[in-house]
């Protein structure tokens, strides 16, 4: 069994930051996750997550120059071993978002780790609805043997990942299936 947390950190609000910050590492070191994915880092706490988990995390970052970020966390362990991992942009983006491929096998079985942020807010939609389509083909287009994990934040409304939407038949994913 593979345990991932998938966390968006609301790392642009500076309410409380440090705290939560701190807050998040405990959270991610008493859960032992084998993978977590955290959206929405910025550097000033990306700094202190990887000087709080970095004894037994092997951070990936997918900072790509925008103020915040995504990064993808690997539990060091005998059974976990990283293999690889890529930064996929998307051209169209106006918030500096993207896809992070990890490749990692675990206990001998390969995984593709796909962690992403799509772009935010309602006006935004078929910017979104694009990355979406992208991290589908991306999905579906790994070797069969890799088994694809996709997360991070999605915002998606409601009406946008119905079973009829259009990323939804593009998929050839099921609803329900997680």
């Amino acid at each position: 069994m593979v345990s991932i947390l998938s966390w968006n950190l609301d790392g642009l609000d500076d309410e409380e930051l440090e705290a939560r910050t701190e807050a998040v590492i405990g959270i991610v070191l008493q859960g032992n996750y084998d993978v977590v994915f955290f959206q929405e880092l910025v550097p000033s706490t990306f700094i202190k997550y990887c000087e709080g988990l970095s004894e037994k995390y092997k951070v990936i970052s997918g900072f790509a120059g925008c103020v915040y970020f995504i990064a993808t966390l690997l539990r060091k362990a005998p059974s976990i071993r990283y293999l690889d991992h890529y930064i996929h942009p998307f051209p169209n983006t106006t918030m500096g978002r993207n896809l992070l491929v990890t490749k990692v096998s675990i206990v001998n079985l390969k995984l593709a780790l796909l962690n992403t942020h799509l772009e935010s807010m309602l006006p935004s939609s078929e910017e979104r609805k694009t990355q979406l389509k992208t991290c589908f083909q991306i999905a579906l287009n790994f070797p069969p043997d890799f088994n694809v994990f996709f997360g991070g934040d999605m915002n998606l409304r409601d009406w946008e990942a119905t079973a009829d939407s259009e990323n939804m038949r593009i998929s050839g994913f099921k609803m329900g299936v997680g």
